[in-house]
């Protein structure tokens, strides 16, 4: 029950800006997603010329955020004490491009699935296709040509985060970075 309802949600989900519409503004550089076996949404970022793995993380207020292997690797000089340090490393969408956030939260960690984090603030601008049938998932500037129609989850206001509400009211938080064994959904949600 619970893979059959994640499944139809993330067959055809569909994540775009505050105003519930994809940018269509073609000069806007494409996230590259990188498609791995495990089928964990990751993608591409550059940070001067060294290419990095980003996970996709809609519940990461931040734009994107490193952990700290990656600073340490890039060269970088991390800044503050704890868990959570910062550091001066640009990071754009494109090798040469210019940078979605120059300033990087850095989550101090020993060993690290990916290079950092892409957040909310950063892919809800696009169209996320996910298809978990096939552990795929690609981003779009526009709406693809081949979708005739869709349905529009609308996205509560004003959240850090993305989240919608059912027909009674509760709250449904999408977090790609929730390990699936704590989601739990109520409804089965598609967009076509």
């Amino acid at each position: 029950m619970f893979r059959s309802s994640i499944m139809l949600l993330a067959t055809m989900l569909c994540v775009s800006c505050v105003s519930h519409r994809p940018i269509q503004d073609s000069s806007s550089p494409p996230i590259d997603a990188a498609n791995p076996l495990d089928g964990t949404p990751v993608a591409l970022a550059w940070s001067s010329g060294t290419q990095l793995m980003m996970g996709v993380d809609t519940g990461a207020v931040q734009t994107s955020l490193l952990f700290s292997p990656a600073v340490e690797s890039i060269g970088a000089r991390l800044r503050g004490r704890g868990a959570m340090r910062t550091a001066n490393v640009p990071v754009s969408l494109k090798d040469d491009g210019e940078p979605i956030s120059r300033k990087q939260d850095v989550v101090m960690a020993d060993q690290a699935p990916y290079d950092g984090l892409l957040g909310w603030e950063c892919i809800r601008k696009y169209v996320w296709n996910i298809n978990y049938p096939k552990r795929s998932h690609r981003f779009f500037n526009k709406l693809p040509s081949r979708i005739k129609s869709w349905n529009k989850l609308s996205l509560i206001p004003g959240s850090d985060y993305p989240q919608i509400a059912d027909k009674h009211g509760r709250r449904i938080i999408l977090d790609t970075g929730a390990p699936p064994r704590r989601l739990h959904l109520q409804k089965t949600l598609e967009c076509h």
